[in-house]
C-alpha cells in the first residue's frame, strides 16, 4: 500500500510540475512568435491532458485499464486493515466532501461483503483483534485495534468525530451499527495535543472502521482537519 501511494503522489506532482513547465513555455513561445513551438507544446499539453484523463479515470474505458492497479490498491489495504486480502471494488455508498488546500476533508465509504466474507469476520482469528489494524504510512497515528461492538466509552470521543460531518440518515445507521452485538470496529487516529492525560478528547484526524457481518458491509470513514 505504501508504494501504491507514493507512486501516485509522483506521478500526480510530475503532471502539476508538467503542466506549469508547459504552461510557460506556450506563454514564452507565444510572446516570442515561434509558431512552430506553439504549436508542439500544445501537442505535448493535449498528450498530457490525455494522460491525466486516465490517470483520474476521467475518460471512458481508463478504469479497465486502472482494473488491476485498483485491485492491487484494495487488497493491499484491506490486508492492512483486516489481516485478510479483500477486493471491495466500487462502494455501494459514498459520501465526500470537497478537500480543502491543505488535505482536510470527509469521506464515507459503504462496501457490500459477499456472504463469504462476511463468515470470515463472524468468529475472526485472535491475531486480527491483537495485530490489525497496522499503521500503513501514517506512522505518527495511534491506533485502536479491533473490537467488537458496542461501543466503549473511551472510543466514543473518536466515533463522534468520525460522524461529525456525516448527514443524518447516515449518523442514525452508523449509531444503531455500534450499539449491537457482534459487529466490530476499529480506528487509527492523530493527536495534537500534548496533553495525553486526556488523549482522546483531542483528536484532529481520524480513519474508522466498521464491520458488520450480519449485514455484510464494511464502511470506512476518514475526516481531517
Amino acid at each position: 500500500m505504501q508504494i501504491a501511494f507514493y507512486l501516485f503522489i509522483i506521478l500526480l506532482g510530475a503532471q502539476v510540475c508538467g503542466y506549469t513547465i508547459l504552461a510557460f513555455q506556450l506563454l514564452q513561445n507565444v510572446v516570442e512568435r515561434k509558431k512552430e513551438q506553439v504549436i508542439l507544446t500544445i501537442k505535448r499539453g493535449l498528450a498530457l491532458m490525455l494522460f491525466s484523463g486516465f490517470f483520474f479515470q476521467i475518460l471512458p474505458g481508463s478504469n479497465i485499464i486502472w482494473w488491476p492497479v485498483n485491485t492491487i490498491f484494495d487488497l493491499s489495504f484491506t490486508k492492512t486493515i483486516l489481516g485478510k486480502s479483500i477486493y471491495l471494488g466500487q462502494p455501494h455508498k459514498k459520501i465526500e466532501s470537497e478537500p480543502s488546500f491543505n488535505g482536510d476533508g470527509y469521506s464515507y465509504s459503504e462496501y457490500e461483503l459477499s456472504n463469504r466474507q462476511s463468515k470470515y469476520f463472524i468468529d475472526p482469528p485472535n491475531k486480527f483483534f491483537k495485530v490489525y489494524p497496522k499503521k500503513g504510512i501514517r506512522e505518527d497515528w495511534k491506533i485502536s485495534k479491533w473490537t467488537k461492538t458496542p461501543l466503549r466509552e473511551k472510543d466514543q470521543a473518536a466515533f463522534d468525530f468520525a460522524l461529525s460531518d456525516s448527514n443524518n440518515e447516515t449518523d442514525l445507521k452508523l449509531k444503531k451499527i455500534i450499539k449491537e452485538s457482534e459487529n466490530f470496529y476499529s480506528y487509527r487516529y492523530y493527536n495534537n495535543s500534548q496533553d495525553y492525560s486526556h488523549e482522546s478528547k483531542y483528536i484532529s484526524n481520524v480513519d474508522f472502521y466498521i464491520i458488520s457481518p450480519s449485514g455484510n458491509i464494511l464502511i470506512v470513514i476518514n475526516h481531517n482537519t
